[in-house]
């Protein structure tokens, strides 16, 4: 949901509070479904105590590639890919009885 910071204080703050929303019912859905599977979540999105160069690194080209290209284009970039962290699953399947088997 894009929010324009030129608008209105009440039109941000309804944005805001409308997402803020529909995260938490995403959450609560996510969190239902998790639950019946015996999954868990861990929140760990963010480390904010550990300097930059404290953090260990992926030892992938593309990492070296972007830690000299970041800070050319702005002064949070390395922050956002080196604090921060997600989980990427791919589900391949052919079919969808393929996808059920599976």
């Amino acid at each position: 949901i894009p929010i324009d910071l030129q608008t209105s204080k009440e039109n941000a703050l309804y944005c805001l509070n409308f997402f803020s929303l529909f995260l938490y019912s995403t959450v609560q859905q996510v969190k239902a479904v998790a639950e019946e599977l015996g999954i868990g979540f861990l929140g760990i999105g963010f480390q904010p105590k550990w300097g930059l160069k404290d953090i260990p690194i992926m030892p992938k080209g593309r990492y070296e590639i972007m830690r000299k290209y970041m800070p050319k284009v702005g002064s949070l970039g390395l922050d956002m890919m080196f604090r921060t962290c997600t989980v990427q699953v791919n589900l391949d399947f052919s079919s969808e009885s393929d996808m059920i088997r599976k």
